[in-house]
């Protein structure tokens, strides 16, 4: 039988029994190590023996021979773990470990060390006493690096004990096994029109990538292997990937707590943002895939987007649909085209998708809509059938790309619950952010009633040239499969009031997807997006506002008359500060990178805030919860020269344990809470980062 060798004379309890064994010898049955239950053998009732017949009985067990400072007992001194090195870690992440020294005289401290020298990480202390932990933080490499810990008596040096642990390559929060999905625009020269892309990645740990991606260039379609494609980060959340014929991105880490689809959902793994700056220019995100056997199940909400096709136009599509042995029906609905300037087209929804055995995760298929999206008139009731590529985190999230050269779409699938979600239960404050290229880039607030009625709200719109705050009112219903609509009277400078029509459909109570789905001066209007609860609400603060942040967002530039993309990082102080950011524009002409410093102001009772950076930049932000911020540009001085002509929407995302020394504590008393830190996080890991969303109209 074995005692843990962590025991001293004050942790022993005089609670044992005894028992014959085969030999007729008695030995403990039951020892207790002070109050704590885990050290309860066979859980019997222990009977109390005096404190000598304890350690005899342990002694007899082969466990502790002498006790640190007691003396020589004719034991040799010896040092063993405690708490042991993990087999690996991430670069910066902290855990406690613990050795012993057995049978010291001298009082059982230990001196802690690690090779390679400079290059392993630190210790603190470094010196401890008996049964005292010291917190060791593992290095930055630039590679995989194997580090050996070593604890040796302070009593008698010649006498250690050495673990290892590999720290990983990268920034916590980017290895193993992910899904991406990424879109963007290009110059007005062709309309603005979309490529997007999707796929699957395993990232190594060590900078390189493995996997496949479907590209759906301006409706010319490839499917590459990611094999030979690298990244590589410097200790912080930003970095670079290189794809396998050319690609660049910038890659922006997150929270591992964080669900990035569904920001209230609380079984998250984070993800990364990503921003390509090649000649494409899109925006993206990377979400676990944390199993290899996922497939389609159940019934799903569906989202589609088809940004600038026709040119100067958008389609989005919202839907539901229920899978059966590898096909799925349900209904959907978009703004088809036409001169109505609210008419949504409601029909039909069915599709196939078949396993790919090459690659795991990855399934090929069909989906048909009446009429046809994104290119269906009004009124039509012709059918249209598009090819696509299904990627599956697990089985309650996909991305979806389109696979054939009607146009180039992605999507996004996320299961719904047994229960359809019904109008009643959609009650409370609301944030949401809509965008596309003719769309006009909007995030805000709605109030819900629980009765189908829109009862106050506020929100920023930004399009090309022009940036208004609005107020909102409306109706909404949802029907038996959990999709219905959202019906919002927009009250303005610009343009007075005017009606807005959204598709929209419920993940949960909390969660919706959403589509517009109507024409304004003219255009084909389908901006999409999603509808997430502020559980704070109406209490914000600028205390939920702190951390470090990621953020993407993709617009429109007025002074180059080009479409664009912009990603990048910040900390905020929780206060009314803004510094530490990096702020990437990618134009379609290769990176270029600015400071991204100032003050936010604080939230008021829809969550709304704004963001005032010292570069003549301003923001609007919408509180989603503490970690996910919803934006839109308010005021351009840097890309347009002009107020408001720049319109670039998107989101900020927290980074987690990533957050720098210092960081203010994110949650107050009665503020929106966070779900536990993992078990081995930075020091600081309760003051985690958080990641920003935006968009542009």
């Amino acid at each position: 039988m074995g005692v843990p060798a962590a025991m001293s004379a004050g942790s022993l309890s005089t609670a044992a029994t005894t028992q014959n064994n085969e030999s007729g010898v008695q030995e403990a049955s039951n020892v207790q190590i002070g109050s704590n239950p885990r050290w309860t053998m066979n859980g019997r009732l222990l009977v109390v023996l005096p404190l000598a017949l304890t350690l005899a009985v342990l002694s007899a067990c082969n466990g502790i021979d002498k006790l640190p400072g007691t003396g020589s007992s004719g034991g040799a001194l010896t040092v063993q773990f405690a708490q042991s090195p993990p087999a690996t870690m991430q670069p910066g992440q902290s855990v406690g470990l613990e050795a012993i020294a057995l049978n010291d005289s001298g009082g059982g401290s230990i001196s802690w060390s690690c090779a390679p020298a400079g290059l392993c990480g630190t210790f603190s202390p470094s010196t401890t006493g008996y049964q005292i932990t010291t917190l060791y933080t593992a290095p930055v490499p630039a590679a995989n690096t194997p580090v050996t810990i070593t604890a040796t008596s302070v009593t008698d040096s010649s006498k250690s004990a050495s673990g290892s642990v590999t720290v990983l390559f990268g920034t916590p929060g980017f290895s193993g096994a992910y899904i991406f999905s990424d879109f963007g625009f290009t110059s007005t020269a062709n309309g603005g029109e979309q490529g997007s892309a999707g796929g699957q990645l395993s990232a190594d740990g060590n900078g390189n990538i493995t996997g496949i991606m479907d590209l759906n260039s301006f409706g010319t379609v490839s499917t590459l292997s990611l094999t030979g494609s690298t990244y590589a980060f410097s200790g912080g959340p930003r970095g670079t990937v290189a794809g396998p014929a050319g690609q660049t991105y910038n890659i922006y880490l997150t929270d591992p707590a964080l669900n990035l689809l569904d920001p209230n959902n609380p079984t998250g793994g984070g993800g990364a943002l990503l921003l390509e700056t090649d000649s494409a220019n899109t925006i993206g995100m990377a979400i676990p895939q944390t199993t290899s056997s996922g497939t389609l199940t159940g019934s799903y909400a569906i989202m589609l987007s088809d940004q600038s096709n026709p040119p100067n136009a958008d389609g989005g599509f919202t839907g539901e649909f229920t899978v059966s042995s590898g096909t799925f029906s349900g209904e959907g609905d978009f703004q088809g085209q036409g001169p109505s300037n609210a008419t949504p087209i409601v029909g039909p929804l069915t599709g196939t998708f078949a396993a790919d055995s090459s690659n795991p995760g990855r399934f090929s298929g069909t989906i048909t809509t009446a009429p046809a999206f994104p290119l269906g008139a009004v009124g039509s009731t012709t059918p249209g059938t598009e090819d696509v590529s299904f990627y599956v985190a697990n089985d309650s999230q996909a991305f979806v790309e389109e696979t054939d050269s009607i146009a180039p779409v992605f999507g996004v699938l996320e299961a719904q619950p047994a229960q359809p979600v019904t109008t009643a239960m959609l009650k409370g404050q609301y944030a949401f952010v809509v965008s596309g290229y003719a769309s006009l880039g909007m995030v805000g607030s709605i109030t819900l009633d629980g009765n189908g009625n829109v009862t106050g709200g506020e929100a920023d719109w930004s399009q090309n040239g022009a940036y208004s705050p609005m107020t909102l009112t409306g109706t909404y219903s949802l029907d038996s499969t959990g999709h219905g609509y959202l019906s919002l009277n927009l009250i303005n400078t610009i343009y007075g009031t005017f009606p807005q029509t959204h598709g929209i459909t419920a993940i949960s109570s909390s969660h919706l997807v959403i589509a517009e789905e109507d024409q304004f001066n003219g255009l084909t209007i389908g901006g999409v997006g999603s509808m997430d609860l502020q559980a704070s609400a109406p209490n914000f603060s600028a205390s939920q506002v702190s951390g470090g942040y990621s953020f993407t967002l993709a617009g429109y530039d007025g002074a180059k008359s080009a479409n664009g993309s912009w990603g990048g990082i910040f900390t905020a102080d929780g206060v009314s500060g803004i510094s530490g950011g990096i702020y990437d524009t990618s134009l379609g002409a290769g990176l270029s990178s600015m400071t991204f410093t100032g003050t936010f102001a604080a939230p008021d009772s829809f969550g709304r805030g704004t963001l005032d950076l010292t570069n003549g930049m301003s923001y609007a932000y919408y509180i989603v919860t503490p970690e996910v911020l919803r934006l839109t540009t308010i005021n351009d001085t840097v890309n347009t020269n002009t107020v408001g002509t720049a319109a670039n929407t998107g989101s900020a995302f927290g980074q987690g344990p990533l957050s720098p020394p210092g960081a203010a504590a994110r949650h107050k008393a009665g503020e929106h809470q966070r779900r536990p830190t993992p078990a081995i996080s930075t020091p600081d890991a309760k003051q985690r980062q958080r990641n920003l969303v935006g968009g542009s109209r």
